[in-house]
């Protein structure tokens, strides 16, 4: 409140009104003024000659009247606002620096500086007289004083630790403080003020001439400056962005020499061209993910190369081979009795998470949109059918990229239309009758790549297989569960490609035997996410999955989630059934039926299913989880180590396929006591580890 309220309010005499505002130095209500502890002298150079002083004016309190504050040729600023030489880093004052701001008044620019005996005592300066309003974002603003106009303030050690270190010392701040503390001639001690930056002061009883007496009252402390990142770590994101930038396509990690990207230039055009998810978080567990598939389907993995960020080509392949104009309705229910629901299919290689469009090149890529127009014209492109143009341009990084990218260019699509004979169609969400492939009209597509950056177009083909199998259903019923945690949950592109991965790889392992796994553990369950890929991918297999946390709270908010969309297949267990060295659990021949979830410590065995009692090993058992990593592990390195161990130690015959901290996943290397087949970064600190406790 100010005075003025204060005397609305109440109507006391003028003398009364400082004790009624005492009691505000509680609450943080005190007038403002700036004070200045070590003063440097700044003289304007473009200031008038002889020219009068400018009063300004400045909130005397935080939300009421104002003060005047007189501005001149000659000002005084802190000494620490001041670097005859900036390093990396200061924004203030130096000589030949950016512009900085006056608290309340203008923009100055230092040009020179005066030193004696190797000592500042003065700094010239220009103001700019346009500039007392609104500055750029991020302009440091600075405290400063008359330096004729001005109060001195003797400060006495009233706070340990204060500004001068408990000791007496001698301030400079605003005369418009004397006005506020005389009032009507009365010296009265007890009163306080702010000194901004600084910190709040009580003043002793009695005025002197020449300024007053105060005591500290409160402090304020340096803001902490923020670590600097070590040189190796710097260099080690300067090489990242420039292999993004300059680096085409990074290839496979950890998977050879072999699998290096093609150059998108010398792509022939009638190779199928495979776009998958442009996240760089996603981007080796994409890779893996589409190479596994294309191994277990007996396809050359070595055909299949990186070109661009987020797209890969089938070298040497051609497209009618495995190509089929219809295969389902795409109608996938999201909940009710039957749940989500697929039909996965592991030797399909178009059944991968990551990957959205299967297309084929039009003309050769273009290093610019305008480029592209002129090829495509050159083309002489015509579908008497009709086409469709859809756009996919670069999208800033996110840790999941499953929509098409947004692209806010209007030439590129008119200047197509214009080039390209026959109709233009809107298919998007079309509900018409059935047509034949030959009546349908084309699906053309637009990309712009990055790494390298080239303008592509390319018709989209349909997709070969079964169609029951739709990640993108998947992702936006799964974003609709009850409980969402996305602070530290896996998003689901990427959980769904880490089942899938796990699927392939141990189907791979099982020599003539059954290729699905005879129960899925998911011991470090989060809000679900995996164990509902899994279920996913079950379909209407409808194989055991369990599902535990060491937190019960987020257990039971994984069951939640589950039965949304599985209702009638989740059980939720007490942690008294099965507790550790009790028998396995109760042998009900449908629950083995179920996704079983319970509050568990995933570092102690886990209480299998009695109907799982002969996989007591880990044979036939597949592990998919996400591991605590990045901000979630907060210090529990040694606990994720500890669950990696404990399952490769009670199931040596299981697949575990996990996300893991990078530092997890580098211990696991070193120590050589697991089966390590694929390994693969992900995110900042984590990587992709799949293994087995020990080898076939």
């Amino acid at each position: 409140l100010s005075e003025l309220n204060i005397r609305l309010l109440c109507p006391l005499p003028r003398r009364s009104i400082h004790s009624v505002a005492a009691p505000m130095v509680v609450a943080g209500h005190l007038p403002h003024v700036m004070g200045i502890r070590q003063p440097l002298l700044v003289r304007l150079s473009n200031w008038p000659d002889s020219g009068p002083t400018e009063w300004l004016e400045g909130p005397l309190w935080r939300h009421g009247a104002q003060r005047s504050i007189p501005f001149g040729d000659a000002l005084f600023v802190e000494c620490d606002d001041f670097a005859v030489v900036a390093t990396n880093g200061f924004k203030r004052l130096s000589p030949g620096g950016p512009s900085v701001k006056l608290r309340f008044a203008y923009m100055i620019t230092c040009e020179s500086c005066t030193e004696v005996d190797g000592k500042v005592t003065e700094i010239l300066c220009r103001y700019d007289p346009d500039s007392s309003g609104r500055f750029p974002n991020g302009t440091p603003v600075l405290n400063w004083v008359h330096a004729a106009e001005h109060e001195v303030v003797r400060v006495g050690a009233g706070v340990a630790g204060g500004p001068t270190q408990g000791e007496d010392c001698t301030l400079l701040c605003e005369n418009e403080v004397r006005k506020y503390l005389r009032c009507d001639g009365i010296d009265e001690g007890g009163k306080h003020f702010e000194l901004e930056r600084l910190g709040s002061v009580e003043v002793a009883p009695g005025f002197a001439a020449e300024g007053f007496d105060c005591r500290w009252l409160s402090t304020r402390e340096a803001p902490r400056q923020r670590a600097k990142p070590p040189e190796v770590a710097r260099e080690r994101a300067r090489r990242a962005r420039e292999e993004r930038r300059d680096g085409g396509a990074a290839g496979f990690v950890g998977q050879g020499a072999d699998c290096q990207g093609d150059d998108l230039d010398a792509v022939d055009l009638s190779d199928p061209l495979f776009l998958a998810c442009a996240s760089d978080r996603w981007a080796g567990l994409v890779a893996l993910e589409l190479r596994e598939a294309w191994r277990f389907a007996g396809r050359d993995p070595n055909t299949l190369r990186p070109v661009a960020q987020g797209l890969f080509r089938a070298r040497g392949l051609g497209f009618a081979a495995d190509e089929t104009a219809g295969g389902g309705d795409g109608v996938l229910p999201t909940a009710g009795a039957s749940g989500l629901s697929s039909d996965f299919d592991l030797s399909c290689p178009a059944h991968v998470a990551g990957v959205r469009r299967r297309m084929r090149l039009l003309c050769p890529p273009q290093k610019s949109a305008a480029e592209l127009v002129r090829a495509v014209a050159s083309a002489g492109l015509s579908f008497p059918s009709g086409f469709s143009l859809e756009l996919e341009g670069p999208c800033p990084p996110r840790p999941e990229t499953t929509a098409p990218y947004v692209t806010s260019s209007a030439y590129l699509p008119a200047a197509l239309a214009r080039a390209i004979s026959g109709p233009i169609v809107d298919v998007a969400g079309a509900d018409g009758p059935r047509m034949l492939p030959e009546q349908q009209p084309t699906r053309l597509v637009v990309v712009e790549t990055v790494a390298p950056s080239r303008f592509l177009l390319a018709e989209q083909r349909p997709a070969f297989g079964n169609h029951r199998f739709l990640p993108e259903r998947f992702f936006d019923a799964w974003r609709g569960r009850p409980f969402p945690d996305y602070s530290a949950a896996l998003e689901p592109m990427a959980a769904l490609a880490l089942v899938a991965v796990g699927l392939r790889v141990h189907s791979s392992l099982q020599v003539a035997k059954s290729g699905w796994p005879k129960l899925i553990l998911d011991p470090c369950c989060g809000t679900g996410t995996v164990s509902a890929a899994a279920r996913y991918c079950m379909g209407p297999l409808r194989l055991p999955v369990c599902a535990g946390d060491v937190s019960e709270r987020m257990a039971r908010r994984t069951a939640a989630n589950l039965d949304k969309f599985f209702a009638g297949d989740v059980l939720f267990e007490e942690a008294s059934a099965g507790a550790e060295g009790d028998a396995p659990m109760a042998p009900d021949p449908m629950q083995c039926q179920h996704i079983r979830v319970r509050h568990w410590d995933a570092t102690k065995r886990w209480p299998l299913p009695s109907s799982c009692a002969e996989a007591a090993e880990g044979e036939g058992m597949l592990v998919a989880g996400n591991l605590p990593w990045g901000g979630s592990l907060a210090g529990k390195e040694e606990d994720a180590a500890e669950i990696v161990r404990c399952l490769a130690r009670e199931f040596p015959q299981a697949t575990l396929c996990l996300i893991v901290p990078e530092i997890v996943r580098q211990d696991c290397v070193d120590s050589g006591s697991l089966w390590i087949l694929h390994q693969a970064p992900v995110a900042k600190k984590a990587a992709l580890l799949v293994c087995r406790g020990k080898a076939l």
